[in-house]
């Protein structure tokens, strides 16, 4: 293991200065967190020239090997000594003075650019006609970053920001207007994420991502068997099934005041044989299917009382709506199986979370993990394959190798909660084979059929001929199209890896395809890795 190449920037009035020779990296941090939270950053600065003047709102960059891993702003500059007691008779001359920075990542924008319009605040943004209910999300996003925000000039507002669906449903009446001038930009993302089912965030070399949850799944993972392509060592791990909020049978009360006739109550079960239902009642009972959660953890119950709350905003006025939120504990998030695959998730089952420490030399071609991306973890020792998003990432420098160069170290949290969006379940679910400890396979051209989100190693349908540019995916039995989940590609020639978006671009997912920008070689070896959808039709 080595070191790596550090630097640490700070906007000297608008020229990046390089602080890195001064920062105190013993108890430096910066750490990200998902869903677009502002992440922080926290060192000391030797200043003993007298030479440094921190202003807060200036600019803070991180780069290890020359890759950008934290951009953000100074929000508070403290003035501590180094000693509880020291001479500073000639405060002129005094060489101890340091500095301690602390400040939030570039995710504060969401918070810190307002909608508005300045050829008149007191109207619709755009205007009361607004968009077609057939514009693209992303379109909209765009545009109010660029137009309908003071957003700063520097950052990438469109490359990374996806058109993922249309604003409206079709067969809605109405047309697109933005929320109201005078909210936060944060507030019109969120609304578009939850419609959209994606996930936003502003990434350190200052682009604005909005992508669906597939598009950052990674394209490696932490395993305790490395096969050093799709997954890789680690230095730590911690991994702990948690069953505190276990709950597989749920009473739910709701309706009018427990005085009057018009109760309404449900019950589910995690799993019984029979339904009854009588006035005002749905309850599940019967005996427990061997199996179940009840069967395997033992009874753990949940009782709400909801009297009074008959608005539609709760529906637990209505017998569907108590018999939908009993429903949703027991079963949960998703709340159905959208892969056929016979696995649902809710609170009647205890949910895995890890916590890997690994080092910058760790990751492959320093492609790094950020908060947000979903990673594949297997632990062949205990039997355990999940793929899980990364909810935080904390990095430090414990040390200096022999040639001066820091340890960069990265401590990440990975979990699924139940405050996760619906579509992030989906994507999780979907790419397990049957249960929390099935272990996704490995496939190849020579695999019968491949399935979602399987590892997959191949090599194109095509060979190289020195003018081919597109190639495609298929295993070798019946020519079955290979089709892959979106970003989750490395292409190889000849051993080297391509830059995606740069050297080839992903065509077609789901056709299997993708294209160089140059055509490799007569006879050059190509491999590609990737997640894999269903294996297509006969072509």
């Amino acid at each position: 293991m080595s070191g790596s190449v550090i630097q640490i920037t700070y906007d000297n009035a608008g020229t990046p200065q390089d602080i890195t020779a001064n920062v105190i990296f013993e108890d430096a941090t910066f750490e990200q967190q998902m869903n677009a939270v502002p992440g922080t950053f926290s060192f000391r600065v030797h200043d003993p020239e007298q030479t440094y003047d921190f202003i807060t709102g200036r600019e803070i960059r991180l780069y290890v090997d020359s890759v950008p891993l934290f951009g953000g702003y100074l929000q508070r500059v403290s003035m501590t000594y180094p000693f509880a007691a020291d001479d500073t008779s000639n405060p002129g001359s005094y060489q101890n003075r340091i500095w301690r920075l602390e400040g939030v990542d570039y995710n504060i924008l969401f918070d810190n650019r307002i909608i508005r319009k300045t050829t008149n605040y007191t109207t619709f943004v755009p205007s009361k006609t607004g968009y077609a209910k057939t514009s693209m999300d992303g379109q909209v996003l765009r545009m109010l970053l660029s137009t309908w925000s003071d957003f700063p000039s520097g950052f990438d507002i469109t490359t990374e920001v996806d058109d993922i669906v249309a604003v409206l449903p079709a067969e809605s009446t109405t047309a697109f207007v933005y929320l109201q001038q005078g909210t936060k930009i944060r507030a019109q993302f969120d609304n578009q994420a939850a419609w959209a089912n994606a996930l936003f965030y502003i990434s350190a070399d200052k682009k604005v991502h909005y992508h669906t949850f597939e598009s950052v799944l990674k394209n490696w993972g932490f395993s305790d068997d490395p096969n050093y392509t799709t997954t890789f060592g680690f230095r730590e791990v911690s991994g702990t099934e948690d069953g505190t909020l276990l709950v597989n049978d749920a009473l739910i009360w709701g309706g009018a005041s427990p005085a009057s006739e018009d109760v309404l109550f449900a019950r589910y079960q995690d799993s019984v044989a029979s339904v009854s239902s009588g006035p005002n009642t749905y309850v599940q009972e019967g005996a427990v299917t061997p199996g179940s959660s009840i069967d395997v953890h033992g009874r753990w119950q949940i009782a709400e009382t909801h009297f009074g709350e008959s608005n539609s905003k709760t529906g637990l006025g209505i017998l569907s709506g108590v018999k939908q939120r009993a429903n949703q504990i027991i079963n949960g998030p998703p709340g159905a199986d959208p892969y056929g695959s016979g696995v649902l998730r809710g609170l009647r089952y205890p949910q895995w979370s890890f916590e890997f420490t690994w080092f910058a030399s760790d990751v492959p071609e320093a492609d790094h993990i950020v908060a947000g991306d979903l990673v594949p973890i297997d632990l062949d020792t205990f039997g355990v394959s999940e793929l899980m998003p990364c909810r935080t990432v904390r990095i430090t420098f414990p040390n200096l190798d022999e040639t001066g160069k820091a340890y960069v170290q990265f401590r990440g949290e990975f979990s699924l909660q139940y405050s996760d969006s619906i579509a992030l379940w989906k994507t999780i679910m979907g790419s397990r084979v049957t249960n929390q400890n099935a272990t996704i396979r490995g496939v190849n051209n020579a695999s019968l059929s491949t399935d979602y989100g399987d590892y997959g190693t191949f090599t194109p349908y095509e060979s190289a001929n020195g003018s081919r540019t597109l190639f495609s995916l298929k295993l070798t039995e019946d020519n079955l199209v290979v089709g892959y989940i979106l970003r989750t590609t490395a292409v190889y020639v000849n051993g080297l890896l391509k830059r995606q978006g740069v050297d080839y671009t992903e065509t077609s997912p789901l056709n299997g395809t993708f294209t160089f920008t140059s055509p490799p070689a007569s006879g050059a070896t190509i491999i590609v890795t990737c997640r894999t959808l269903e294996a297509g039709v006969v072509v």
